[in-house]
């Protein structure tokens, strides 16, 4: 479980995150879908296994785990395709 971009925390405006991308360091990667905004002092949480997505947790619907206990890199990716925010934890 993952949360990402507190916008309350960053004290912006809502986000219109359609077509930005989470990706981990081996490539694995996770589409925001058209017309996901996060809202201002929202968060949402990005689950690697299946469920049904709402406005406060998405589903990667992977079969196997995609974030390395030992370590990883988490790249977040606006719509344009630029890396936006990269953070890793661990033995990376």
């Amino acid at each position: 479980m993952m949360n990402i971009l507190p916008s309350k925390t960053l004290e912006i405006p809502p986000i219109d995150l359609t077509s930005w991308i989470i990706q981990d360091a081996a490539g694995h990667s996770y589409k925001f879908s058209d017309g996901f905004i996060l809202q201002p002092g929202a968060t949402v949480t990005l689950h690697s296994g299946s469920g049904s997505d709402s406005a406060t947790d998405l589903y990667w619907n992977s079969k196997y785990a995609i974030w390395n206990n030992d370590g990883d890199t988490i790249y977040v990716i606006n719509a344009a395709g630029k890396v936006v925010l990269t953070k890793s934890y661990g033995n990376t």
